[in-house]
């Protein structure tokens, strides 16, 4: 009988910090993906943003909707989906994003949430994570946004 291979150990996620995509004005970024959605010009003065269809275009709109977007070196692609009512659509993270943030919170770092949650929604008090929730936290906050659309 032949002997099975043992399995290879799992890598290690990397100590080094996730890259983020980052936004400076969150508003001003919904107004465009709702502009995106419904065509209507009542979001930015009379102008419509035709949906992207490359990353230079989402790039060039973001700008000039004064989004403030600041992409890693490393996004070189870009992919758009217009949902719609009778179709469930997931958001599946990759796992290298998954694995690294978990390294982050498993070594005491903190889970940031946008700044908006804490200037709008908690009265400008930032929302904290006790650390033994952090991981609770972070699975939820996954849940939530592989699946949620708009509330």
């Amino acid at each position: 009988m032949a002997k099975e291979p043992a399995a290879k150990p799992a890598k290690k996620p990397s100590k080094k910090p996730v890259e983020r995509v980052t936004i400076e004005d969150y508003e001003a970024f919904g107004k465009l993906v709702k502009c995106w959605s419904t065509g209507d010009k009542k979001y930015f003065k009379g102008k419509v943003y035709p949906v992207p269809k490359n990353l230079a275009e989402f790039v060039q709109q973001c700008a000039d909707a004064g989004v403030g977007l600041k992409l890693p070196k490393s996004i070189t692609g870009f992919s758009i989906s217009m949902f719609d009512n009778s179709t469930l659509y997931m958001r599946v993270p990759p796992k290298e994003r998954v694995l690294a943030s978990e390294a982050v919170i498993a070594e005491g770092g903190d889970y940031s949430l946008p700044y908006f949650y804490g200037d709008i929604a908690f009265g400008g008090a930032q929302p904290k994570v006790a650390q033994g929730d952090k991981m609770k936290f972070h699975a939820s906050r996954i849940g939530d946004y592989t699946i949620s659309y708009c509330m």
